[in-house]
């Protein structure tokens, strides 16, 4: 399975955060969550979340920062049926992401 979480060039505003599409990853053990961004820095923010289908909300699982590296890569155990991925900008410059999710059963 391959899901684009964030198109190429997605912005994240200053003080703003986008959504991931919802991932349905039911059937897998495993999935792993990639986000890049240009410019690294400890301003973004991901988050990785699950949810069942009768849930009104989603759990964050995983929280990460971007420096030093340019991207975040994180093989993660599927903790619900659906995924969904957060980033938030707490700087004050625009900044652009993009990502995926692949996993095989």
């Amino acid at each position: 399975m391959h899901a684009t979480l964030f198109s190429p060039g997605t912005t994240v505003a200053p003080g703003g955060f986008v959504f991931s599409q919802q991932v349905d990853v039911e059937g897998f053990q495993t999935v792993s969550v990639n986000v890049s961004t240009i410019s690294p820095t400890s301003n973004l923010v991901r988050d990785i979340s699950f949810s069942n289908p009768f849930d009104a909300g989603y759990r964050v699982v995983y929280r990460d920062t971007f420096p030093p590296l340019n991207h975040l890569f994180r093989a993660v155990p599927v903790h619900a049926p659906r995924l969904l991925v957060v980033v938030t900008n707490n700087g004050s410059i625009n900044m652009t992401i993009e990502g995926f999710v692949y996993a095989t059963r």
